[in-house]
């Protein structure tokens, strides 16, 4: 009996994902990582799935590279990728408005950065 309890925790405590993390951004947005290639930005309960590649934010504005992956911790992505799920994507939040924008692609990503005033000194960075 014993040995089945410690297999039992033993099998607990390695399963679980020791480099899970979650950072709190800006507006009530949190990020969560689960892994490689499991990464996400929740905004409430909107949330830009897998994977996040970089971000940015200020006390205005998250602005997020996704490259989209079907399979995600969260469940499967269903959203409708335009250029298909190899391509590269941006999302634009801004708080004040509650407004969240994406998937984009580069072009209307910068179009849209340029409409809403994004500061050009804020930049996507590396998870």
């Amino acid at each position: 009996m014993k040995d089945k309890i410690i297999f039992i925790l033993f099998v607990l405590f390695t399963s679980c994902n020791f480099s899970d993390e979650k950072n709190e951004l800006s507006g009530d947005c949190r990020f969560y990582s689960e892994g490689t290639s499991n990464n996400i930005i929740m905004n409430g309960e909107r949330l830009i799935p897998c994977d996040i590649l970089k971000y940015g934010y200020n006390d205005e504005f998250i602005i997020v590279e996704q490259k989209p992956t079907k399979d995600c911790f969260i469940g499967e992505d269903t959203l409708v990728y335009n250029n298909g799920r190899e391509t590269t994507y941006y999302w634009i939040i801004q708080h004040s408005s509650k407004l969240m924008l994406g998937p984009l692609t580069l072009s209307e990503f910068e179009l849209e950065r340029r409409k809403l005033k994004v500061p050009e000194d804020l930049e996507l960075g590396d998870i």
